[in-house]
C-alpha cells in the first residue's frame, strides 16, 4: 500500500498540472505570509495611529471642558465673596439666609458654602494642605485637596477663595464642594466601561490622588507607586501626549494625556490596545480564509479547467512514447487547439517533415559521398580506391573467364605548360576533355581511372592473348589526345606516354601497376607521345616510392 502510495506521488509529482497546482500554492502562501508579516502589522500601526488622534482629541476635548467648570466654580464663588456684605463677614450664621435671598441660582453649583476664618481648624479645612491656606492667605483663589463626598465611590472637589474686608485685607475664606458625580459637572466620565470602550482617569499629581475614575473603587487612593507604571511615572513627571502603556493590572491601553491647568490635575483617557488589534487579527483571519478558498479554487482550475487544456499534450506525449518504443510509426500529432500546445503539436509535425527531408537528403549526401570516395572530385572517374579493387580481384575473374588482364598508365605530355601558361581552372577543363576523350571509345568491361595530377589508367580484361588489344587501345588513347584542345580564344596540344604492363600466366597482378609505371618512363625516355609494354629488363622503382609518387 505505501509503495503505491508512493508511485503515486512520485507520478504526481512528474506532473505539469501538479507542479502548476503546488507553485500556485506556494505562491498563495507567500502571499498570505507577505499580508501577515508585512501588511497586518503595517495596517496595526495605522489603526494605533488613528486610535491615538482619536484619544488625543477626546482627552482634549473633555480636559477642556473639565478645565472650564472647575474655572466656572471658581469664578462664581470668587464673585460671591466680592459681593459679601462686612456685616455677613462678622456674622457668618447669616450666610444661608443672604445666600437664599440674594444669590440663590448661584448656590446651585455647590454644597456645603461656609464662611471660614483662616485660622479655623474644624471640618473639611483642617484636611487641607498647608499651601491651601498660604495660597489663601496670599490672596489666591484654590482648589484644595479632593475628599470623601456622600455618595460612595465619588469625590468632592473643595473650592476656596479670600474674603476682603473694607481695606483689602484677606480676613476669611469662602468655601464650597461640588461632588465629581453632580449632573453636569463630571458625571460624564463615571458613565464608560473601560473594557469596551476606553475611560478617563483625572488625577492630581500634587496630591497623587485619582480625583474620578470609571472604576470607583480607584477614587480618592494613591496613586501607582514609582516603577510600576512607567507611563504614569512619565505623566507626574510633565510628559504629556499619547503613548502606549501597561497598567499595573497588566492591562496594556493607549493613553492620551492632556493638562487640567486651572486645578494643576491631568486628565489620562485610555482605551484597551485589543480596540487595535480585534480588527487586525479579524483581518488576518479573513486573509487565512481567503487563502484557503483561493488554494480550493485553484486546485479545481487545475482539475477542471488546465486538465481539459492539457489534455491533447497528454496524448501527444503518449503518442510520441508509443513512436520512440516503435510501437507505432513515426506519424504527425494531432492539433486539436490553436494554442500553446497546438503550436508545439505544429512544430513537431513540422520538425518531423524536416528530418525527413534531411534523412532524404542525407542519404542522397551518402550516395555522393561514397561515389566520391571511390570517384575523381574533377573527372568523376573512378580514383585509386576502385582500381585496387579491380586489380585485387582481377586475378581471380580472369582464371573465370579465360582472359587476361592489362594496365596501361598514361601520364600527359605537356600539361605543365597549359597549368603555367593558362591558370589551373583551365588545366582543370583539359583534365576534363582528356577524361571524356579517354572514356569515349572504351567499353563498359573496361576501366578508366584517374590516379591523380595528369595521371591515369586503363585496365583491360580480354580472352586469349591480350598484347595486340592493350596496343591497339594505347594508340586509340595517343591519338585522341593528340586532338587540339581549345583553351579560351587559343588552342593547344598534348602528347601522352603510356606504359603497358600485362597480367604473367598463373601470377597475380599486384605487380601490374608498378610494372606498368616502369614502362611509362622508358616512354617518355623514348621521346614521349608513345607507347611502351613491360619487359623484364626494365627498372622496376621502389614500391613505397611508387605509391608515393603516385597517390593524389
Amino acid at each position: 500500500m505505501l509503495a503505491k502510495v508512493c508511485r503515486r506521488w512520485r507520478s504526481m509529482s512528474r506532473s505539469l498540472l501538479w507542479r502548476m497546482a503546488f507553485v500556485g500554492i506556494v505562491l498563495l502562501l507567500a502571499g498570505l505570509v507577505g499580508r501577515l508579516t508585512v501588511i497586518l502589522p503595517h495596517l496595526r500601526d495605522e489603526v494605533a495611529d488613528i486610535v491615538a488622534q482619536q484619544q488625543t482629541t477626546l482627552a482634549n476635548f473633555v480636559a477642556q471642558d473639565i478645565n472650564g467648570k472647575l474655572q466656572l466654580r471658581l469664578d462664581t464663588l470668587a464673585e460671591l465673596a466680592h459681593s459679601l456684605p462686612p456685616a455677613i463677614v462678622g456674622h457668618p450664621a447669616d450666610l444661608p439666609r443672604w445666600l437664599a435671598r440674594n444669590h440663590g441660582a448661584h448656590t446651585a453649583l455647590f454644597h456645603h458654602i461656609r464662611l471660614v476664618p483662616l485660622d479655623a481648624d474644624d471640618g473639611w479645612w483642617t484636611l487641607q494642605p498647608s499651601a491651601v491656606r498660604s495660597g489663601l492667605g496670599a490672596g489666591q483663589r484654590v482648589i484644595g485637596k479632593p475628599i470623601a463626598g456622600q455618595v460612595p465611590g465619588q469625590a468632592d472637589i473643595p473650592f476656596a477663595v479670600p474674603v476682603r474686608d473694607t481695606q483689602g485685607q484677606v480676613v476669611a475664606a469662602l468655601t464650597a464642594a461640588t461632588a465629581v458625580g453632580q449632573a453636569g459637572f463630571m458625571d460624564g466620565l463615571l458613565n464608560k466601561s473601560h473594557e469596551q470602550a476606553g475611560d478617563f482617569l483625572l488625577i492630581a499629581p500634587q496630591h497623587q490622588l485619582y480625583v474620578a475614575a470609571a472604576n470607583p473603587d480607584m477614587v480618592l487612593r494613591p496613586t501607582p507607586a514609582p516603577g510600576l507604571n512607567p507611563l504614569h511615572d512619565r505623566a507626574m513627571q510633565g510628559f504629556r501626549g499619547v503613548a502606549i502603556g501597561t497598567s499595573v493590572q497588566g492591562q496594556k491601553n493607549i493613553a492620551a494625556i492632556v493638562d487640567v491647568p486651572v486645578a494643576g490635575w491631568f486628565l489620562s483617557a485610555r482605551v484597551p490596545y485589543q480596540v487595535v488589534e480585534k480588527p487586525i487579527d479579524q483581518i488576518g483571519t479573513l486573509f487565512m480564509q481567503a487563502s484557503g478558498a483561493q488554494v480550493l479554487v485553484l486546485l479545481s482550475v487545475v482539475i477542471l479547467v488546465f486538465g481539459r487544456m492539457f489534455r491533447p499534450l497528454l496524448q501527444a506525449a503518449a503518442q510520441l512514447r508509443q513512436m520512440a518504443r516503435g510501437h507505432e510509426p513515426l506519424r504527425p500529432l494531432p492539433v486539436v487547439y490553436q494554442d500553446e500546445v497546438g503550436e508545439l503539436a505544429g512544430g513537431f509535425n513540422h520538425l518531423l517533415e524536416q528530418l525527413e527531408t534531411n534523412l532524404s537528403n542525407l542519404r542522397e549526401s551518402e550516395a555522393r559521398m561514397a561515389k566520391l570516395a571511390r570517384h575523381d572530385p574533377l573527372t568523376h572517374l573512378p580514383n585509386r580506391s576502385v582500381l585496387n579493387d579491380r586489380l585485387e580481384h582481377a586475378s581471380d575473374q580472369a582464371d573465370r573467364l579465360d582472359a587476361q588482364v592489362s594496365l596501361l598508365f598514361l601520364d600527359l605530355d605537356g600539361f605543365k605548360a597549359i597549368n603555367d601558361r593558362f591558370g589551373h581552372k583551365a588545366g582543370d577543363g583539359v583534365l576534363l576533355e582528356v577524361a571524356t576523350r579517354l572514356k569515349a571509345s572504351r567499353r563498359k568491361s573496361d576501366l578508366v581511372v584517374r590516379l591523380g595530377g595528369d595521371e591515369f589508367v586503363i585496365v583491360l580484361q580480354n580472352k586469349g592473348p591480350s598484347a595486340l588489344a592493350a596496343q591497339k587501345v594505347a594508340q586509340q588513347c595517343i591519338d585522341a589526345i593528340g586532338q587540339p584542345f581549345h583553351v579560351g580564344d587559343s588552342t593547344v596540344e598534348l602528347g601522352v606516354s603510356i606504359g603497358i604492363a600485362h597480367q604473367p600466366p598463373g601470377q597475380t597482378t599486384e605487380f601490374l601497376l608498378i610494372q606498368a609505371d616502369a614502362a611509362m618512363y622508358a616512354a617518355k625516355s623514348a621521346g614521349r607521345n608513345r607507347y611502351c609494354e613491360f619487359e623484364p629488363s626494365m627498372r622496376v622503382p621502389d614500391t613505397k616510392n611508387t605509391n608515393a609518387a603516385h597517390n593524389p
